[in-house]
C-alpha cells in the first residue's frame, strides 16, 4: 500500500465510526480523504515555515511551503459540502470559513507580501485548529 494512502487510512480509522446511521458510500469515503490530504499539506507547510521563522534563507523552502499551501487549498476545495455535513454538522462552516480561507490568505499574503493577510490567515487557521481539537471525536468518518 502506498505510504500516503496508509497514513490516510490510519487517519480515517482514528476518526472512524461504525455508526449505522451514517451509511457512507465508497465515493463519499474517497471524497472525505481530501479533508485529511488538506490537513496533511497544511501541517507540512507549517513545518517548513517554522524552520524559517525569521524569513526563508532558501528560496526552495519558500517554494515548497507555497506548494503545500496550494495542495491544501486544492484538496479542501475538492471536498464536497454534503460529505463535510455528514461528518459533522458544523464541519463545513469551520472547514470552509476558517481552514480553507486561511489557505487562500496564506497564498495571497505571500504573493502580495502582506503581513496583515498572513496574520489573518494564522488567526483563521488557529480558530479551525481549536475547533478541530474540541470536536474531532465527534467527527464521523467511517473506518475502512
Amino acid at each position: 500500500m502506498n505510504p500516503v494512502r496508509l497514513v490516510l487510512v490510519l487517519l480515517l480509522m482514528a476518526c472512524g465510526s461504525n455508526d449505522a446511521d451514517h451509511n457512507w458510500s465508497p465515493e463519499e469515503i474517497g471524497n472525505a480523504e481530501y479533508v485529511f490530504t488538506a490537513l496533511q499539506a497544511d501541517r507540512r507547510a507549517a513545518q517548513i515555515e517554522n524552520l524559517g521563522e525569521a524569513g526563508f534563507d532558501d528560496p526552495g523552502e519558500e517554494e515548497a511551503s507555497l506548494e503545500h499551501r496550494q495542495r491544501a487549498l486544492d484538496a479542501s476545495r475538492s471536498v464536497r459540502d454534503d460529505v463535510l455535513d455528514k461528518a459533522h454538522p458544523a464541519l463545513r462552516a469551520h472547514f470552509r470559513g476558517e481552514f480553507e480561507r486561511s489557505q487562500e490568505l496564506f497564498l495571497r499574503a505571500r504573493r502580495e507580501q502582506r503581513a496583515d493577510l498572513e496574520t489573518e490567515a494564522i488567526q483563521l487557521r488557529n480558530a479551525f485548529g481549536d475547533w478541530w481539537v474540541r470536536h474531532r471525536d465527534q467527527v464521523v468518518v467511517p473506518s475502512l
